[in-house]
C-alpha cells in the first residue's frame, strides 16, 4: 500500500487505453526495439528533455536513416531531428490521429493480414474514422492534408514503426481517447507485436 509510481495518475489514460486495445497497459517493446525502428511517430512528448537516453538512441537511428514524424503544438527538441514536424492545434489529437487512420484505410494501406488475424472491430473503426477527412482534420487540428497523406503513407509503408507519447497526450479530460486513437493507428498498420515496432 505504500508503493506508488507515475503510471497511477499521469499515465492512467495510457493504461486504460492499452488495456482496451492490446490487453496490457504498458509499453509493448523494449528500449532496444525503440532504437531499431524504421519509423517513429512522436506526439505530446518532449522526449529530448524527459527521456534523454531514449531520445539519443532515436536521434542516432534517425541519423542512420529512420523516419521521424513529430506532431505537437510546441516545436520540442526532438522535432529538430524530424523528417517532418507538424504543429497541431491543442486538444485536437483525436482528429488528426483518426485522420491518419482514415487515410490508411481509405487508401488500402492497412496491413490486411495483420488486421484479419489480430484485430477485432475493424468495421466499426472504419465507420468511426469516416468523418475525419483531410479537410476536416485541417479545419479542426490545423494539419495540412499533404502532411497527413505523407505521414500516413510513410507509416503504412515502413517495416516497423514505434509510436511514442507522453503527458501532452495523456493529461487531458480525453487522454484515454487520445491513446486509443494512437493504438488504433498502430494496429491497422500492423506495427504491434513484432520487434522494433509498437506502442
Amino acid at each position: 500500500k505504500n508503493v506508488d509510481n507515475c503510471a497511477r495518475l499521469c499515465h492512467s489514460s495510457t493504461v486504460a487505453a492499452l488495456k482496451q486495445t492490446v490487453g496490457y497497459g504498458a509499453m509493448s517493446n523494449s528500449g532496444d526495439d525503440v532504437a531499431g525502428a524504421d519509423c517513429y511517430l512522436i506526439t505530446g512528448s518532449n522526449t529530448t528533455e524527459s527521456h534523454p537516453v531514449l531520445a539519443t538512441r532515436i536521434k542516432r537511428n534517425v541519423r542512420d536513416g529512420a523516419d521521424l514524424f513529430v506532431f505537437d503544438p510546441r516545436k520540442v527538441g526532438i522535432a529538430e531531428h524530424a523528417d517532418r514536424y507538424v504543429r497541431t492545434e491543442p486538444g485536437y489529437d483525436v482528429a488528426w490521429l483518426n485522420g491518419l487512420t482514415r487515410y490508411v484505410i481509405e487508401n488500402n494501406l492497412h496491413d490486411r493480414e495483420f488486421v484479419e488475424a489480430n484485430v477485432h472491430g475493424f468495421a466499426e473503426l472504419r465507420e468511426k474514422v469516416e468523418p475525419f477527412t483531410p479537410a476536416e482534420v485541417e479545419r479542426l487540428a490545423g494539419v495540412d492534408s499533404e502532411d497527413l497523406a505523407h505521414v500516413a503513407e510513410r507509416i503504412a509503408a515502413a517495416d516497423t514503426c514505434v509510436f511514442g507519447w507522453a503527458m501532452g497526450m495523456t493529461q487531458h479530460a480525453h487522454g484515454t481517447q487520445n491513446v486509443l486513437a494512437v493504438a488504433n493507428l498502430a494496429l491497422v498498420t500492423g506495427h504491434v507485436g513484432k520487434p522494433n515496432a509498437g506502442l
